[in-house]
């Protein structure tokens, strides 16, 4: 619930209901409303509060409350507005409203919403980070058994806990968290984008191999720099076209959130090296798939892809019956130009050899040597 308040002389606080009867009874705003049914449209961003659609200010403050909050323990939290935008379809909300009008529109600039719920977040909006360190089990203050993090946040390293039984995430993952305090975090996701290469920038725009057009927008945009090599955060470099070792094969070198053609990207982690470390490249077979030697059908496939940067990449060679003279099958890697031999001799059965190769920074295709 909202009220305003006036202070004492004697440094006091005396609360007053909300109205819309005058300026002074919604605290200088042009417009107070509240209900007991209102409704949140995720597709309009809008907030109606009897009948009257509300717009939501990016920075309006957001005091978020659950009925049954003294049964679970949650108390009131505060997010944004920008955070509010985010919320699916909701119906059934117990809203004040304060707004100031633009335009025409009434844009709310400090709202109070009830709603039935087993739980709330006790946090704000999303923010973005790094794991710079492996996380460790650790007693907090209150004597909670919880995991502690180190994060770069793109401007510093924080050392902070989530209060869960199990971990979020493992050291050089790029995570999603919702901040409490200082000191704690929530709600950690990984595994919130893609690995991508850029190759093209325009303005505040770039063209990756995945996507086009998508936009870094100075306040929507989180940029964070890395050097995923030695698992650090940078303070500070810029976004380079990604290295281009054979022609329209890409060495990785962002990972991207919420990409979407023709729209801002909601967070960027760029290496300055230019060459993300924990990444994986396809590898497959290219042209025939068996090769024929004497009596025997040598059959040609790669073991599993895509393959993580600098790991092996198994090649198995297999004979359709037993071999019954010595041969030698060649793999070659098309891009590097390496090629690799396994043996046969009379009596072999039919287990398949393995042939390894180590997995380039960008997409490979292996195939056989006639």
């Amino acid at each position: 619930m909202m009220y305003r308040y006036e202070t004492k002389k004697n440094g006091d606080y005396k609360l007053y209901a909300l109205s819309n009867s005058t300026s002074k009874d919604r605290a200088g705003y042009k417009t107070y409303d509240a209900a007991d049914s209102a409704t949140y449209t995720n597709k309009t961003e809008r907030l109606t509060v009897n009948r009257t659609s509300f717009t939501i200010a990016d920075d309006a403050a957001v005091y978020v409350q659950t009925t049954n909050a003294k049964a679970t323990g949650d108390k009131v939290k505060v997010i944004t507005g920008k955070a509010l935008k985010k919320w699916a379809d909701t119906t059934g909300l117990y809203a004040q409203v304060l707004a100031n009008e633009t335009n025409g529109a009434k844009n709310a600039k400090v709202v109070s919403i009830v709603y039935n719920a087993a739980s709330i977040s006790s946090a704000s909006d999303d923010s973005y980070g790094f794991v710079t360190a492996t996380p460790v089990r650790v007693t907090n203050t209150d004597g909670d058994k919880v995991w502690q993090y180190e994060i770069w946040n793109g401007s510093k390293t924080i050392t902070v806990f989530e209060d869960k039984t199990s971990q979020s995430a493992d050291k050089g993952e790029f995570i999603q968290y919702n901040v409490v305090s200082d000191t704690e975090i929530e709600d950690i996701q990984n595994n919130i984008g893609s690995y991508d290469a850029v190759t093209a920038i325009d303005g505040d725009k770039i063209d990756t191999t995945s996507n086009t057009a998508l936009g870094i927008d100075d306040k929507d945009t989180q940029v964070i720099y890395v050097n995923t090599k030695d698992t650090k955060g940078v303070e500070g470099g810029k976004i380079a076209l990604a290295d281009e070792p054979i022609d329209g094969n890409y060495t990785k070198n962002v990972y991207v959130v919420n990409a979407v053609n023709g729209k801002d990207l909601d967070a960027i982690f760029v290496d300055v090296n230019n060459k993300m470390e924990k990444v994986t490249y396809t590898a497959v077979l290219s042209g025939a798939a068996t090769q024929k030697i004497g009596n025997i059908t040598y059959t040609v496939a790669v073991k599993a892809s895509p393959v993580a940067l600098g790991k092996n990449v198994e090649i198995t060679v297999t004979p359709d019956k037993t071999v019954d003279a010595d041969a030698t099958v060649t793999v070659k890697c098309n891009e590097t130009g390496a090629t690799k031999s396994v043996s046969f001799a009379n009596g072999d059965t039919t287990t398949a050899k393995t042939i390894t190769f180590s997995q380039e920074a960008y997409n490979t295709t292996y195939s056989i040597v006639k």
